[in-house]
């Protein structure tokens, strides 16, 4: 009978005097009993015993009796009793017990029992089983707990679990939010973006930041953006590019500026091109100037026009150059003027 604990070893039914006697029922072991129970004589406790109790009978267990359960005794657990646990009892869960937790037990855990699990035992846990964990677990999880974990076990978060995550918790990761992969990173939700640091943004791989999505992009505060190194910022295609705004335009830094190749310039809107300030201009290197169009060409400024370094001027083609407008072209100074080659030369038209 599985109810009954008759098929208990002898070693337990020696224990008859305090722990529940051999022809017992499951349903009829008083609390008394379940308390003498102890880690000498857990062994002989079966699994099917264990779910035959009712949660307050679990409950009674000592959490020494917990932490000894083996991992048969801990998949025993009904989910119902998995949810009824003391935090205390939780908190006495070892690595391995918690390695052993089903799919459904694992979600039958409240948050706040989720969080009573010390930092140091859930930065052990394997990451297959924390990828288990609910959304909503994940979105309770205490900030020093995401703190503790390993980039291995942050790269085991499905994506829906980084969904959960607030800009707290993405904070917490401090230099672990390089174990994100590029899904992840995608999934973050841009309301929580403002979470990450300007140093955990730095230390985004190129991989990472092409992950970004154009919506998240533009979320960036200007120092987030200032803050991905040049050649990371090479990753982003000519949509991404398009997707900023013009003031992560302006404060964009001159190495920043000075990486940007010719597919990611071309990606640029004209009110984008008018936002780059007279020193990121000098900053475009030769062979992105003369891949921007006519009207990213027609958009720059008198003053911008002005800041073209000589190289640069060189760098325009003939068809650039016929584009140019009276104002641009009379924004031109001597040493630019001087520096036009022939066929630049030839280019212009009476009109200009």
């Amino acid at each position: 009978m599985t109810t009954s604990i008759t098929s208990v070893s002898s070693s337990y039914s020696a224990l008859a005097y305090a722990s529940p006697a051999p022809t017992k029922s499951v349903d009829q072991w008083t609390t008394t009993e379940i308390a003498a129970i102890d880690v000498t004589n857990i062994n002989s406790l079966k699994p099917a015993q264990i779910s035959a109790m009712t949660t307050t009978q679990v409950n009674t267990l000592s959490t020494a009796v917990f932490a000894a359960l083996s991992a048969s005794q801990v998949q025993a657990l009904t989910s119902p009793q998995v949810t009824s646990l003391s935090t205390s009892n939780v908190a006495a869960l070892t690595v391995s017990q918690l390695n052993s937790l089903k799919a459904t037990q694992i979600t039958s855990l409240s948050s706040n029992q989720v969080n009573t699990i010390s930092t140091a035992t859930l930065a052990t846990v394997k990451g297959t089983q924390l990828a288990l964990l609910s959304t909503q677990q994940v979105h309770d999880l205490a900030t020093t707990s995401v703190a503790n974990l390993t980039t291995a076990q942050i790269a085991s978060l499905t994506t829906d679990q980084i969904v959960g995550l607030v800009a707290a918790q993405l904070g917490a990761m401090a230099d672990k939010v390089t174990g994100l992969t590029a899904n992840q990173v995608s999934a973050i939700e841009t309301t929580d973006l403002t979470g990450l640091t300007t140093t955990q943004v730095e230390s985004l791989s190129a991989t990472q930041v092409k992950g970004l999505t154009t919506a998240q992009i533009e979320k960036l505060s200007t120092a987030q953006f200032a803050a991905i190194t040049a050649s990371d910022l090479v990753s982003l295609n000519a949509t991404q590019m398009k997707s900023m705004t013009t003031a992560q335009v302006s404060t964009m830094t001159t190495a920043q500026v000075a990486a940007l190749t010719k597919d990611e310039v071309d990606g640029f809107t004209t009110t984008q091109v008018g936002a780059l300030t007279t020193t990121q201009v000098s900053a475009i290197t030769s062979a992105a100037l003369a891949s921007l169009s006519s009207d990213q060409i027609g958009a720059f400024s008198t003053a911008q026009i002005n800041k073209l370094t000589t190289t640069q001027t060189q760098s325009l083609s003939a068809k650039q150059v016929a584009t140019l407008s009276s104002a641009q072209l009379n924004a031109l100074t001597s040493s630019q003027v001087q520096a036009l080659n022939d066929t630049q030369v030839k280019a212009l038209t009476t009109a200009q």
